[in-house]
């Protein structure tokens, strides 16, 4: 189902629904609309001041979180592989340069629970934001119909920088 919402839904609506599927970010959500008074945010800024940290928390104690952040990164695949390019830029610029930011436990970590759409958006993010290489295992398997049209993937491993 929230899979389904993130996959119809439009850019200005993907707040809305990750903020209507985990609860625990409506105060921060909240806080957020009272600092901006009687103006709107943006969604940039909802994602890289609400939705991201509230996943970035989840990462830190993934052990006690999985189901949860199962959920999360389906959402974000969903997302990644969105029609809508602006929807696309949001996971790309918001969630993948937090997830960078987070520390290596946070970041290994998400590596766990995301699909290939996701790895390919952190993966071509790489050189312009210092994500962590995804390490070549971690690479395999990923389909080509998940590769954005026009993503370059950086190849690491016979880079000569």
């Amino acid at each position: 189902y929230l899979r389904t919402q993130v996959r119809d839904g439009t850019y200005t609506q993907m707040p809305d629904v990750f903020v209507a599927a985990f609860p625990a970010m409506r105060p921060a959500y909240e806080e957020l609309l009272a600092e901006w008074d009687d103006e709107f945010p943006g969604e940039y800024n909802i994602f890289e001041y609400v939705v991201g940290p509230c996943l970035i928390n989840l990462l830190r104690d993934a052990s006690n979180h999985a189901e949860t952040l199962t959920v999360f990164f389906a959402m974000l695949e969903e997302m990644a592989l969105h029609a809508e390019e602006d929807v696309r830029e949001l996971l790309n610029l918001t969630i993948a340069e937090l997830i960078d930011g987070a520390g290596q436990v946070a970041y290994e970590q998400s590596l766990t629970f995301m699909g290939p759409a996701m790895r390919v958006a952190v993966l071509t993010l790489g050189p312009r934001f210092g994500v962590r290489p995804v390490p070549y295992e971690m690479r395999m398997g990923i389909p080509d119909a998940t590769i954005p049209r026009g993503a370059a993937i950086p190849d690491w491993e016979n880079d000569p920088d």
